[in-house]
Parts: C-alpha cells; structure tokens; sequence
C-alpha cells in the first residue's frame, strides 16, 4: 500500500496510502491523530495546579518546566503507524497538520471536509493548518479561514479571530490553485 501524502504538526503526523487509508502516529493527547482505540486524552502538559506560585517569576518559572517535564514522563505517544479505523469505510483525500491538530478531506457526498459544516456545499479540495488557524480551498478556487487571526494570519484585514471558515473576499477574481500553512503565516499560488 504506497503511501501518497505524509503531514506533520508539533509531535504528531499522518500518512494517507493510495487507497485512501489514513494512519496516525506522535503524540496523541487532545485527538489531534484520532481516538485511536480510544486512547486519545487531554494534554498532560495543559495544567499546573500543583505549583506554588510564592516565590519569585524565576522560582516559579522554573517549577512550571520541573514539573512539566515531569509530566512528559507518561505522555501519550505513539511510536509507530496506527490506522485510523474511525475513518474506516471513508476514503481520505488530502490531509493537513497545524501545530497541535489536524484536517483532513474525504471522498463521499460532495467530497466535503468532514466536520466542516460551512464548506459542505462549496466542495473543498484542499486543507492545511498552522499554529492555531485553518485554511481550505474549494473547487470554485476560492480560500476560506479561521481560527486564530493574530498579526494578520488570516488575511481578513481584521485582528478578530474566526470560529467558523469565512471566505477570503479581498481574493475576489483571483484563482487560487494551492495554499499552505506555516507555522504563522499562509502562501497562496495563484494563476495569472
């Protein structure tokens, strides 16, 4: 089974084969690769509760780094491959890693992004993510976002974040064939 297309995000990848399989593997807390046989779970890394915050911002700073590198001791990690049987019977299209979640596209009804309520009738064909924001391009070669909008991410003209996709109007009249997420920042390759 070839595999077509690998994607990485911060501790976690994806692999899609030539039949549309999609395999998961790093780091797993928050479903950023699935629920893979239900062991997807939160972040041990979200919540510091134990420390004392007395003392001054070095002592406590470096208690917040002893006791996360503590918690890194149990992270849930996958060391190699696993399917991705949620998806099983779907055949995935294109995928995408952002810095701590993950897209992917599916052949199916409209081939709409799964979960994506908004582009279900815009028919998507491409998704990537960066640190905390989203793109995808849909077959009329238009480019919505959303998530995080600082320092212009989203290219919106505006600093207020999106929580659902909204189109990219200032694009109006330009196709776009390929976008892609950075860490903080998006290139579009447009035609001319």
């Amino acid at each position: 089974m070839p595999i077509l297309e690998v994607s990485f995000g911060w501790g976690h990848a994806l692999a899609r084969t030539d039949d549309g399989k999609l395999f998961g593997w790093g780091y797993l807390a928050d479903g950023r690769i699935g629920t893979i046989a239900g062991k997807a779970e939160c972040s041990p890394l979200e919540k510091s509760e134990n420390v004392s915050r007395d003392g001054s911002p070095e002592e406590v700073s470096e208690k917040l780094v002893l006791e996360a590198m503590e918690k890194e001791k149990d992270m849930p990690i996958l060391w190699e491959p696993w399917l991705l049987e949620e998806l099983s019977g779907m055949k995935v299209r294109n995928i995408a890693c952002g810095l701590d979640h993950s897209l992917l596209g599916r052949t199916g009804p409209q081939h709409i992004l799964e979960f994506i309520e908004e582009l279900s009738d815009k028919n998507p064909v491409l998704a990537s993510g960066g640190r905390a924001y989203s793109v995808g391009l849909v077959a009329k070669k238009e480019v919505w976002v959303w998530g995080s909008s600082r320092n212009g991410r989203l290219g919106t003209g505006s600093s207020w974040d999106e929580a659902e996709p909204v189109p990219l109007d200032n694009l109006e009249g330009v196709e776009v064939s390929r976008a892609g997420c950075g860490l903080d920042h998006t290139l579009l390759l447009v035609s001319e």
